[in-house]
């Protein structure tokens, strides 16, 4: 239906703000028309950092003992903050700044967390935008091709496109996406015409396109966290065991991952640490952990995530509580922003001297 979230209109909007235009209907007005209900209060704050977790979500990029050691540094530091719920939606106005921590999408109440707390003026990570570009393997492919970000070669098709035309742009194997993936799920690997025909039919039958891209194969791929333009972490993913990727479902449902390995942001190859800044400058300035393969020919960028993984150690093994610490401060000096106005510098504000949780 027009006008519906990954309606046939959706995608013509999703495209055309990919390459800088101005559709007739937003995104943002799809996406916002699934939302219900009134929520107009003012922002009274004074509660600290909420951390929106979902203990039930398989998918939220930190666990238990992650959010504990962040409550713990964020206390530690002047800061306070607290776990709450996705049934905390009208407490979130007590709140000084919003940082989502379970898996993000348009389609779940993470969004409508992130309208309202835009709508109340507080900071928050991930901002709607970025939800809505980084859950779209469509968009960033449109975005990377008009903004020259290398990736492998990409194309997003429809039922309209025809075999020979893709044949002729891309050879096998190929991969095969659909736009809303995420986390290694809806990603597939076709290696004969016979195999593309039947993953495209699939996917025709929930989506109006699909991504399809040219498979690279390395050990290993770059996984670059950056917040606001800066490097906050960097971690080299292996592929899972006998598996083209660095995750693979199991037969009984499990999940089984390659080994990783935290980088110092300091030794993070130059031509690496620039594709990432490159691509996650055409999503924004929020929280984002960009995918990347180093090749013979060069570094290719495969997507850019909102709300990537940031897990006690694993991506902290390397630069520890520096990471963590230069998120609370973000939050710190962006809530002053949000209260005082433009005459307070993001530059001159940061948390009181830094200090380890025990």
């Amino acid at each position: 239906m027009t006008g519906q979230y990954l309606s046939a209109s959706y995608y013509q909007s999703l495209l055309a703000e990919a390459r800088g235009e101005s559709p007739r209907l937003s995104t943002e007005t799809i996406c916002d028309a699934s939302l219900s209900g009134s929520s107009k209060s003012d922002w009274k704050g004074g509660r600290g950092l909420a951390i929106l977790h979902d203990a039930n979500d398989p998918l939220a990029p930190s666990d238990t003992r992650t959010n504990r050691h962040v409550l713990k540094l964020s206390t530690a530091n002047g800061m306070p903050a607290e776990i709450i719920g996705p049934g905390d939606h009208g407490a979130l106005p007590d709140f000084d700044a919003l940082w989502i921590r379970t898996h993000t999408s348009p389609a779940n109440a993470t969004y409508g967390f992130a309208r309202r707390a835009e709508e109340l003026g507080m900071p928050v990570i991930d901002d709607s935008a970025s939800i809505r570009r980084c859950g779209n393997k469509a968009f960033q492919a449109e975005r990377f091709r008009c903004n020259g970000i290398p990736t492998p070669r990409t194309l997003v098709v429809t039922q309209a496109t025809p075999m020979s035309e893709i044949e002729a742009e891309l050879p096998y194997p190929m991969v095969v996406k659909e736009p809303e993936g995420s986390f290694s799920t809806g990603v597939y690997k076709a290696d004969i015409r016979e195999e593309l025909e039947m993953l495209l039919a699939a996917l025709f039958a929930n989506s109006h396109v699909a991504v399809l891209q040219a498979f690279v194969p390395t050990a290993f791929d770059w996984r670059i966290g950056l917040l606001d333009g800066e490097i906050l972490f960097a971690c080299k993913y292996r592929m899972a065991k006998g598996h083209w990727q660095i995750l693979k479902q199991g037969n009984s449902g499990e999940t089984l991952s390659g080994a990783s390995f935290a980088v110092p942001v300091g030794a993070v190859p130059p031509e690496v640490a620039k594709a990432a800044r490159s691509a996650a400058a055409t999503i924004g300035r929020g929280l984002y952990g960009v995918d990347l393969k180093q090749t013979e020919k060069g570094v290719v960028v495969i997507e850019v995530n909102d709300n990537p993984d940031i897990k006690r150690g694993i991506e902290d093994r390397a630069d520890g509580d520096a990471i963590w610490l230069k998120i609370l401060s973000w939050f710190s000096a962006q809530t002053l922003v949000a209260r005082l106005g433009p005459r307070v510098s993001h530059a001159t504000v940061s948390l009181p001297e830094a200090r380890r949780a025990s």
